[in-house]
């Protein structure tokens, strides 16, 4: 059986700069889940078609302008620091910041890069340039750093991100090896971050973002915020196996991956 520990359809609050609780009640983002048709008049998800079975799915992704906003997941009971798959679809627009983190669980306790207690992340998807490779172009990437770890391992996809287009991207870890997939395709493995993600007394510390890195974590006027559409962010608290991952990159649901695996 797979263990499906949390799903984008759940109670989001949005933080900004201020932590007031009417900020957080009156957010641009808010609990919305569905693309500002204002914005994006016909955006449909690749998968909004009829599928043989006589339905078809809308689109119900949640888009991102790129501001200082970051959605909070909340109520997602204990989150995964021993293994732990995460699969989601984006639509990235141009001009991303660089960075430009897409999902990130941070860590609340910690200060910064150069704090005694770690980073103030424990993992981070987005989209960044290659500064150490002569490639040209803003790639994805799935950076990890373990609680036990002196330094973050980063996995980057071979080919620069396409602006516009929806793309699968998933990642996942068994406690040794770290896979990083784009659309269905295994681009990237590691295995120097081993065991736990964190002990079990720094779980309170751990929030599941959305949009962008933690408010106040980055230089005032570098903007680290996603750009684009977000939908069906999943993550389990299982190691899922290659097929598994192609399933769910051919727009097939979680559960009908998971009754197939």
């Amino acid at each position: 059986m797979h263990h499906l520990l949390l799903l984008f359809t759940l109670c989001l609050a949005c933080l900004t700069n201020a932590v007031d609780d009417t900020t957080l009640a009156n957010c641009a983002v808010g609990t919305g889940t569905r693309l500002d048709h204002r914005y994006h008049p016909n955006v449909r998800h690749p998968r909004s078609v009829s599928n043989g079975g006589g339905y078809s799915t809308t689109a119900k992704a949640i888009y991102f302008d790129g501001q200082e906003r970051t959605v909070r997941l909340q109520d997602v009971g204990q989150l995964p620091r021993d293994q732990f798959t995460l699969t989601v679809w984006i639509r990235p627009e141009g001009g991303q910041g660089d960075p430009a983190i897409i999902a990130e669980l941070a860590d609340g306790c910690s200060g910064d890069d150069d704090d005694d207690d770690g980073p103030p992340f424990v993992w981070q998807l987005g989209i960044a340039t290659k500064t150490a490779s002569r490639e040209k172009g803003a790639h994805f990437f799935f950076q990890m750093r373990n609680e036990m770890s002196s330094s973050a391992t980063v996995l980057w996809s071979h080919y620069p991100y396409k602006a516009e287009r929806w793309v699968h991207l998933a990642v996942t870890y068994d406690g040794i090896m770290l896979r990083f997939f784009v659309g269905g395709a295994l681009v990237a493995t590691t295995d120097k971050q081993i065991g736990p993600l964190f002990s079990n007394i720094k779980s309170a510390c751990k929030h599941l973002l959305l949009g962008g890195p933690m408010p106040g974590r980055f230089d005032e006027g570098h903007t680290m915020n996603f750009r684009g559409a977000v939908d069906e962010l999943q993550l389990w608290s299982t190691f899922q196996e290659y097929n598994f991952i192609q399933k769910m990159a051919t727009g097939r649901n979680a559960q009908e991956a998971a009754n197939n695996n």
